[in-house]
């Protein structure tokens, strides 16, 4: 085997005292340890990560949660305004209105959502749908707080199912209009 003059006096030494081999210079790359952990790193992050990107489940329980609270607030607000509050239900929206007469079952005027928005709409993502049991297409909430259909009738109990990856449902009773 050839050895070089470097290989044969050893370590250089520096001013100060201090040496160093001139193969450091040679070795270049990552060890076998260092790469083994990037690929353990990027495997968990793309484990987590990639589900992730479906943001139709997203959509989903998002637009699950906004209706439910939705329909809450519609509640509430029927009871603090004392007149009827109008749900009004498509297959892919909410909007709330209410009567602006006291005693009133027609619902004229829009509702300004808790972030001050007018009318108060909430709207689904494309492929999240709404649809409720009985079917209905409006439903209000009297003064008391109670659901009445279209023609100011105690409302059936009803539930409404918000679909897209995934179902999610929630009920309004018949006779208190607790939403769960």
């Amino acid at each position: 085997m050839r050895r070089g003059l470097i290989d044969r006096i050893g370590p250089l030494a520096l001013p100060g005292g201090t040496g160093f081999s001139p193969r450091c210079f040679g070795s270049s790359g990552f060890t076998l340890i260092e790469l083994v952990v990037v690929i353990v790193i990027v495997a968990i992050i793309a484990v987590v990560a990639i589900p992730r990107l479906n943001t139709k489940t997203f959509d989903t329980v998002g637009f699950y949660q906004e209706v439910l609270s939705s329909v809450r607030y519609a509640q509430k607000e029927a009871i603090a305004k004392r007149r009827f509050v109008c749900v009004v239900l498509t297959g892919s929206s909410v909007t709330i209105r209410f009567a602006k007469g006291a005693g009133s079952i027609t619902c004229d005027t829009d509702l300004i959502s808790p972030r001050g928005i007018s009318p108060f709409t909430v709207s689904a993502q494309a492929g999240v749908t709404l649809s409720s049991v009985p079917s209905v297409a409006t439903f209000l909430f009297d003064p008391l707080g109670r659901p009445r259909d279209t023609a100011n009738a105690a409302s059936p109990q009803l539930t409404m199912t918000i679909s897209g990856d995934g179902t999610q449902s929630f009920v309004v009773e018949t006779e208190t209009g607790y939403v769960h």
